[in-house]
């Protein structure tokens, strides 16, 4: 490569003496960059899915979360933000995810907020015991609420449930629809309480169709009636949070 070795005898004359300088010493990574490196790295793995690799990057305490953590692959994910504590030991690091559901065309975005501390010279993920999705997403709702179109409608909203006698377990149907032009996916179904049970059918809804749930009321013997129970639900592609209240009619 001749324009190399030109540029070579140029610094030569350059440099008093004749004399060829010393390679300069790369600088060592700042703190950010190193951290930068690392979340870079654990999130390379997820999107490959070499899960065993990511234990190089857990906190010692992390690792049997880890393990017992139900693992899926990711399509692609972006660093959006890293703040690191004065102290440089901490840092918090959110990233935005992408990633699919078997059955649904259109893929996820979701934010993703992880805990980072320096330890022995480098940086490692802490892990938190996991919530569910559903947690997570009712959670970051009710600091900011989202309003968005229901991509499911339900006949009875909302649900009116006749009060069971002595105790007694109540079952009662509401058909719901999906007007939407996409087929809507229940990711998480939930109630707010014991004495709630609910039942979806079907769980993959495609476009112009429907279905029902099924809700069985069983009244605890401390059960106030002045109580609002309610389902929830995560409905997929929109990550909508369904919040369907339920009153109980007194007799």
């Amino acid at each position: 490569m001749k324009w190399v070795a030109s540029w070579v005898v140029l610094i030569f004359w350059l440099t008093p003496g004749g004399a060829v300088p010393a390679p300069a010493q790369e600088s060592s990574p700042s703190p950010e960059q190193r951290l930068r490196e690392r979340v870079d790295g654990v999130y390379q793995l997820f999107v490959t899915g070499q899960w065993r690799a990511v234990m190089n990057f857990l906190t010692e305490d992390s690792k049997d979360i880890w393990f017992g953590l139900p693992k899926g692959k990711m399509d692609s994910f972006e660093i959006q933000e890293i703040r690191i504590d004065p102290d440089g030991q901490r840092a918090d690091v959110k990233v935005m995810s992408t990633f699919r559901i078997p059955q649904v065309d259109a893929p996820f975005h979701q934010p993703q907020n992880s805990e980072w501390f320096y330890q022995e010279g480098d940086w490692f993920l802490k892990l938190k015991e996991p919530k569910s999705l559903l947690e997570t997403m009712m959670s970051q709702n009710a600091q900011n609420p989202i309003i968005v179109q229901p991509p499911l409608v339900f006949d009875e909203n909302p649900v009116k449930i006749p009060a069971a006698p002595d105790g007694e377990s109540v079952t009662v149907k509401v058909p719901f629809r999906n007007d939407t032009p996409t087929a809507v996916a229940v990711r998480e179904l939930a109630t707010s309480c014991q004495c709630l049970k609910a039942v979806m059918d079907p769980l993959i809804i495609p476009a112009q169709s429907g279905g029902v749930l099924s809700i069985t009321f069983t009244p605890p013997a401390n059960f106030a009636s002045g109580r609002t129970p309610a389902v929830h639900a995560l409905l997929a592609p929109s990550m909508y949070l369904l919040n369907l209240p339920l009153v109980i009619k007194e007799e």
